[in-house]
């Protein structure tokens, strides 16, 4: 069964490539910059984590709403927004993702970095896929943390289960999944 998840992951990255100037392009499922194609809303569903101090803490919602691009420079002014349990309320922080390459040798950007308005403070992440409709994974790179997001609001059923299959990870040297914790963000009753 991990053989099939494992196959499926590994062709549907490297199927339906997109010409570019007369050259073909290996197609990929983690192109950080198709996630910002427009402005639109991310879900946090559920972290590797329950409490996540440098990200909301324990709140039931947490949104990233990206509204504004720097283009040339692959930057992306956001709003992350996390309800406070205690208040009821939505705190707003603005920060600006920077898109940059795990590698040089890569076409694509596949790694997101998260920075305050002055870029004195950031955290790295690795997108690990993104179907670029339903869902992308993230990896924080400091401390381990795993992610799953979804992709505008939708019926969570409508997930692609390979952000699931990317999320756990390949199998261990022994061939055997050790399964990662999944604690659950989003509240659809919460997060409007």
């Amino acid at each position: 069964m991990i053989l099939l998840v494992l196959l499926a992951v590994f062709s549907s990255a490297h199927s339906d490539a997109a010409p570019r100037a007369g050259k073909p392009e290996p197609a990929t499922n983690k192109n950080a910059s198709k996630l910002f194609d427009s402005p639109q809303t991310f879900y946090l569903l559920y972290r590797s984590e329950k409490s996540d101090t440098k990200l909301g803490g324990e709140s039931k919602c947490f949104q990233m709403k990206y509204y504004e691009a720097r283009r040339g420079r692959k930057e992306f002014l956001t709003q992350l927004l996390f309800r406070d349990n205690s208040t009821g309320r939505m705190d707003v922080h603005s920060i600006v993702i920077v898109l940059e390459k795990s590698n040089k040798s890569l076409e694509y950007y596949d790694r997101l970095e998260a920075r305050n308005h002055i870029a004195t403070r950031y955290e790295t992440y690795d997108l690990l896929f993104t179907d670029y409709q339903t869902c992308f994974t993230l990896r924080r790179i400091s401390d381990d943390l795993h992610q799953v997001w979804m992709i505008d609001r939708r019926d969570t059923k409508d997930i692609s289960s390979l952000c699931e299959s990317a999320y756990q990870g390949p199998v261990n040297e022994d061939g055997c999944a050790v399964p990662r914790p999944e604690y659950k963000i989003f509240d659809p009753e919460i997060c409007q």
